[in-house]
This record gives C-alpha cells, sequence and structure tokens, in this order.
C-alpha cells in the first residue's frame, strides 16, 4: 500500500507549524512537523513489518460497506492522518510556552484553564480540518465517514492516556454544561485561530440531538460490525502509540534507528528458555508418569513443528484445554 498518498502535509495545510516545537533536551528542539515525519516514517514500517496492508482493507470493506470508491479511499486517508494529526494541538501557546520555552505563537488566547494540555486539542483540529473535507462527498459516504472522523478524533484525544468510554469522555462533552469545553471550542472557532489553517477550517460540535442519533446508529448495527468497530479502535490506539513512542524514543534516546522489533536480537532469550528446567524435560522426554504432562509435551512440540514450518506466516492459533500448557507453549 501506498501510504505516502493518503498522507497529508502539515505544512500545506497549518501556518507556522514549522515554528512550533513537539520535543525539546539539551537544548535542542523538534519541531512538530519533524516529530510526525518520525512518526509516518515508523508507521510505514510497522505497517510493512507486521502486514498490515490486508488488516486495514478488511476494516474498510467492513466499516465502510455501501461506501463508493472515492468514500473508501478517504476512510483510508482519515485513518492515516490520524497520526499525522495527533500533536497537532501542541501549537497551543500554555504547551509552547511552558512546556518549550518559545513564544512564537503568543498573539493566540486560548481559554486559561486549558493550561498545556493538546490531546484533545488535536482532536478536535483533526475533526475541524476533516469534517469540512466530506461536505463534498454524497450524503449516504458522508455519514458513514462522519462516524469514522469522530472515532478516529477520540483516539487522537486518548493518546496520552487509556482508551475509556468513547460517549462520556469524548461525545456527551460536546454538548455539556462544562464551561472550560464551551471555551475551547469557542477558541478554535475563533478568527485568530482559523486564520492558521490554510485550507477551510470549522468545528461545530454535534448537539445532544446528533450524539443521540449517532448513538442509535451504532447500536443498531450487527453485533459482528460492532465487534470490527471495537477491534478498530484498539488497532488505530495501538498503532498511533506505537508510532508516536518510537519516533519519541528516536529523538530522546542513542537508540536511533534502532528501535524496531526487526532489529532486535532475541538469541539469548532464546538460549535461556531452551536451557530452563522445564523446556529441557519437555525435549528429553522427562516428564514424569502424570498423562497431562504427556499431553502438554505433545501439544508444545506439535505447536513448535507447525511455528517453524510456517515461521513466514503471520497469524497463528492454539485451541487447548485449561491446564494444557497454553501460557508456556504461546511463549
Amino acid at each position: 500500500m501506498d501510504i505516502d498518498k493518503y498522507l497529508v502535509s502539515l505544512e500545506k495545510i497549518i501556518i507556522n507549524i514549522n515554528q512550533c516545537y513537539g520535543h525539546r533536551s539539551d537544548g535542542y528542539q523538534e519541531t512538530i512537523n519533524e516529530h510526525i515525519q518520525l512518526c509516518t516514517k515508523y508507521l510505514k514500517e510497522i505497517f510493512k513489518l507486521k502486514k498490515l496492508d490486508s488488516i486495514l482493507k478488511s476494516f474498510n470493506i467492513s466499516l465502510g460497506e455501501g461506501v463508493s470508491d472515492e468514500g473508501k479511499e478517504m476512510f483510508n486517508e482519515l485513518f492515516f492522518n490520524t497520526i499525522t494529526f495527533h500533536d497537532t494541538g501542541k501549537i497551543n501557546p500554555f504547551f509552547q510556552s511552558e512546556k518549550m520555552a518559545n513564544l512564537v505563537i503568543n498573539y493566540l488566547n486560548p481559554p486559561k484553564n486549558l493550561e498545556s494540555d493538546h490531546s484533545k486539542l488535536s482532536a478536535y483540529m483533526y475533526l475541524g480540518y476533516y469534517l469540512n473535507k466530506l461536505d463534498g462527498f454524497k450524503k449516504s459516504d458522508y455519514k458513514i465517514l462522519k462516524t469514522i472522523v469522530y472515532i478516529n478524533a477520540f483516539v487522537i484525544s486518548r493518546h496520552h492516556s487509556k482508551i475509556n468510554d468513547f460517549r462520556t469522555r469524548f461525545i456527551d462533552n460536546f454538548d455539556s454544561d462544562d464551561e472550560l469545553e464551551k471555551r475551547i471550542i469557542d477558541w478554535v472557532n475563533d478568527d485568530e485561530f482559523v486564520k492558521l489553517f490554510k485550507d477551510d477550517f470549522s468545528f461545530t460540535p454535534l448537539k445532544q440531538k446528533g450524539c443521540e442519533n449517532l448513538f442509535k446508529k451504532l447500536k443498531k448495527q450487527s453485533i459482528n460490525k460492532q465487534i470490527d468497530l471495537y477491534v478498530y479502535v484498539r488497532f488505530l490506539y495501538s498503532l498511533l502509540v506505537s508510532c508516536d513512542y518510537y519516533a519519541t524514543s528516536e529523538f530522546y534516546g542513542n537508540n536511533r534507528n534502532n528501535v524496531m522489533l526487526k532489529d532486535a536480537d532475541f538469541s539469548e532469550i532464546i538460549k535461556l528458555y531452551n536451557n530452563s528446567e522445564l523446556i529441557t524435560k519437555i525435549r528429553k522426554n522427562d516428564i514424569g508418569k502424570e498423562k497431562i504432562n504427556g499431553l502438554r509435551r505433545k501439544i508444545f512440540l506439535e505447536a513448535e513443528r507447525n511455528l517453524i514450518e510456517n515461521i513466514d506466516k503471520n497469524i497463528f492459533y492454539l485451541e487447548a484445554p485449561t491446564g494444557s500448557g497454553k501460557s508456556n507453549t504461546a511463549l
């Protein structure tokens, strides 16, 4: 899959993005855009290493059922640019001044209670940009893609915390009585903030009726599609957090270009495991007289043989009774 064709350029969307920092260490600053470029580098590596093209295609077919070819392309764009937009909220002047010692955008006036938070602001910037882009799609595409936009934004809003309830932790906030929430939304739609964007940008949050309609629609979906959606959220969240972690590690650490799983050396771990008392006994058939131990040994050796014969494959499945040694076999 050509991921590059779906990725948007933040430089072409947001003015001053290259003057805003994402990380700093020992007098060296990394711009938000430089961090995102590292994230997308790892995004492409992970997709290639883990053979994720087919996974995303399956989500596209399942969650985008009935969407036009143009809509399916937008589905992919929405997915990949969740990573692109996840730290755009770091343009928050409080974040820049307090965390980055950078006063470049001190002309913006965010609500003081926002402090240096950036995850929620990143989610709102993603929403404001992509909800506008969806306006040109036909109604049937728009309805499906709009749901995906809100789900992806939710993942962005949680990328420094755990994934929990989509409704109470995200959607319901749009029409709550929370004064800070209202001030953030007003600020995002302020003329000075909107001017940051070179393309159309405006974020009109869902009102109570819109929130109810969204969840009615989600509840009406088949159980299989609801499961697909749950797995999609976990998949996207894991991918975002992994890319963010690898990119941040490369900036702060000495492990540049050597933090991916494919570069790890497991030989010492394998040697220690194979020399452990349990595995030594399994290989020597020194397992005692209990029948269950004989079953455990057979399961282990058969699973190992199948793994070695299919080492180029990507998915393995083991079904066996409780107490038969699945945890050890999995290890």
